[in-house]
């Protein structure tokens, strides 16, 4: 009986020394961001900006961007369109897409353009690169 007491003691202090190792202070879960591009591109044609972009997978949502005035703060750029990337037409480039702009400012002498995507988590990536406009 003293046998079986002192092996079931054994084995409790075995688990408890195993059991209570701390490695460090708990970390918050990783946050995947969607991914973005680098290659955005917008032309002219009349009174319509066309942009082409590439949609990288698990997009959910387009949000694109238009910046007239340059003094315009990054926080208040003016979102014009949150498109899905079903809604989009292809672009002659392969794997390419394009959305034409048909609310620029007739004022609008050199407009530049961003986007980003939002996965369906509802995470946000970060910015495009800037594209810019050429004047008319």
């Amino acid at each position: 009986m003293l046998w079986i007491a002192t092996q079931l003691l054994s084995l409790l202090l075995l688990c408890f020394l195993v059991g209570c190792a701390k490695t460090g202070d708990p970390l918050p879960p990783t946050v995947q961001l969607p991914p973005t591009i680098n290659d955005l591109e917008v032309e002219r044609e009349g009174s319509i900006a066309r942009v082409r972009f590439r949609v990288p997978p698990q997009s959910e949502w387009i949000e694109l961007f238009r910046q007239c005035d340059p003094r315009t703060e990054m926080d208040r750029l003016q979102l014009i369109v949150r498109l899905a990337p079903d809604e989009l037409t292809e672009a002659e480039r392969v794997d390419h897409f394009q959305y034409e702009d048909r609310t620029l400012p007739v004022v609008a002498r050199a407009c530049r353009y961003t986007l980003r995507f939002v996965d369906g988590r509802g995470q946000r990536s970060d910015f495009s690169n800037f594209a810019s406009l050429p004047p008319p």
